[in-house]
This record gives C-alpha cells, structure tokens and sequence, in this order.
C-alpha cells in the first residue's frame, strides 16, 4: 500500500514556479483583457501561488483548454475549475488510498497493542 501511495502522490507533484509564471504568460498573450488597472506583476504572482497547489500536467491542459474556449481572460474561478477537473480523479484516489492506508496503520497499531501482555503488577 505504501508504494501504492508514493506512486499516487507522484501524480500530483506540482509546477515550478518558473513553469507556471510561463504558463500564465502565455494565456494573457493568447487572451484578451480589460485593463482594470491592477498589477499585473501581483496578479501573476497570486495565480502562481494558487496554481502550485495543484499537479503540473493539470494544470498546463487546463490552461491550454481555456485559451482554446474563450477569447477573454479567465477569472481564477474558470481557471480552478478547469484545472480541477483535469485532476478530480487523481484526488479521489489518493484520498481513498489515504483513508485505506489510515486504516492499516490503525489496525497494525492495534494488533501491536495487543500483543503486549499486560503486567498487573506495575514498577
């Protein structure tokens, strides 16, 4: 199971920094936008941070996909759902194979725990 779990939480190792700030430069070039007169530096910087939570392939589709689906510069609320979508699956079963692994681990301490005898008499 533990292998299982390394291989699973593989899948999900996120973009570098680089990579990302890459990524999202591409879709403003690609994308039309208001100028609303923020910072862009701190827009990047925000997406950045937010987009290093999830894993790198995912990220790089979803961002790909917008570009293909809209003309206009998403929000971080189209941008999060399409990366979540390109990695529900992976999350679901890394959280089913984390519970499963809780569970082992619970069950093994408890046999441990059982397998100490029990001394009435305590020093």
């Amino acid at each position: 199971l533990a292998i299982v779990k390394a291989e699973a939480e593989k899948m999900m190792i996120p973009a570098d920094d680089i990579t990302l700030l890459q990524e999202l430069v591409k879709l403003r070039a690609l994308t039309k936008h208001r100028n609303e007169g923020y910072d862009i530096d701190l827009l990047l910087e925000t997406l950045v941070d937010k987009l290093s939570k999830y894993p790198e392939d995912a990220v790089i589709k979803a961002l790909d996909i917008i570009v293909d689906k809209s003309q206009w510069w998403p929000s971080w609320f189209e941008i999060k759902k399409e990366v979540e979508y390109h990695c529900q699956h992976r999350i679901a079963l890394l959280d089913a194979i984390n519970k499963q692994y809780k569970h082992t681990e619970k069950r093994k301490l408890k046999k441990f725990l059982k397998s100490i005898p029990i001394n009435s008499e305590c020093n």
